[in-house]
């Protein structure tokens, strides 16, 4: 029987009391942060707009994940946590490997490949919200560790001709 690397079931581990404790709060970074230097991800664009469709808010992004390890980097949980202007949680949305399969199942693909990237489109486009976000956090828990992003979202003013 082979062991799972120690990053991995401190990975499990965290992300089980991030799923029980969902307002535990790691760190605040305004950039990304790893435990694990292998992972580094960022935010695409570098200017995220926050949209209102009716009752639904969209930010429109994608998540750049580069892997500078020569094994593959496996994603195991995802959490987005919206914060209002007092600085307070509002919602969060998150995916992981609970069920069969678990809703991470729905990402094109949950492996940073060795020495390379993974691009995911936001996989929370939709939040139904009735408060202004002025934060977003994403924690990407994954067999290296976990890689925070944070940024703030500029409205999107739309002109109609």
């Amino acid at each position: 029987m082979t062991r799972k690397p120690t990053a991995y079931r401190v990975a499990t581990v965290v992300s089980v009391v991030a799923m029980l404790f969902g307002n535990l709060t790691i760190s605040h970074q305004v950039h990304a942060s790893n435990l694990a230097s292998a992972v580094s991800a960022r935010i695409k664009p570098d200017t995220v707009y926050r949209e209102m469709r009716g009752p639904y808010l969209r930010l429109n992004f994608d998540v750049e994940l580069k892997n500078e390890s020569a094994e593959a980097v496996q994603i195991n949980y995802i959490e987005m946590r919206l914060f209002d202007s007092d600085d307070k949680i509002v919602t969060r949305r998150y995916m992981g490997r609970n069920g069969l399969p678990g809703s991470i199942s729905m990402l094109p693909s949950d492996e940073i490949p060795p020495n390379g990237k993974l691009y995911l489109f936001n996989p929370f486009p939709d939040v139904e919200l009735g408060a202004i976000v002025a934060r977003v956090e994403i924690r990407l828990f994954h067999t290296e560790g976990h890689t925070e992003l944070a940024f703030q979202p500029e409205p999107l003013e739309l002109l109609y001709i």
